[in-house]
């Protein structure tokens, strides 16, 4: 599955480079309050799936997820996802957990670019 995403993001990195400028001329509507406020929710759409990618992660490899919230760090909401137990297991389960986040971000990444 994942040599798809890395298809999917080199096909997608590919037909971009040549319409860069008309993308860039299509991204002026997020300037406007509405814009704004898409682009806002997509990104809380997106860190979701992120702190879930990491609760996943560790649930598969039999750690406890002991919570998941939001939390404010200076009037800005934060997404967590505890894992603390993840530090009993090898080195290459806990790269696992950490990096499940940034993974799903790339593939929502690249399957938007393409689209």
């Amino acid at each position: 599955m994942i040599r798809f995403y890395i298809i999917a993001a080199v096909v997608a990195i590919v037909l971009f480079i040549p319409r860069s400028g008309m993308f860039l001329d299509s991204a002026t509507p997020f300037l406007a309050w509405t814009g704004a406020l898409w682009l806002a929710l997509a990104v809380a759409a997106v860190k979701v799936l992120h702190e879930f990618s990491h609760a996943y992660a560790a649930a598969v490899r039999g750690v406890t997820v002991r919570s998941m919230g939001l939390f404010f760090m200076i009037l800005t909401p934060v997404p967590y996802c505890d894992v603390t137990d993840a530090w009993r297991l090898p080195r290459e389960d806990r790269l696992a957990i950490s990096f499940a986040g940034v993974r799903t971000e790339l593939v929502v990444g690249a399957l938007s670019l393409l689209c």
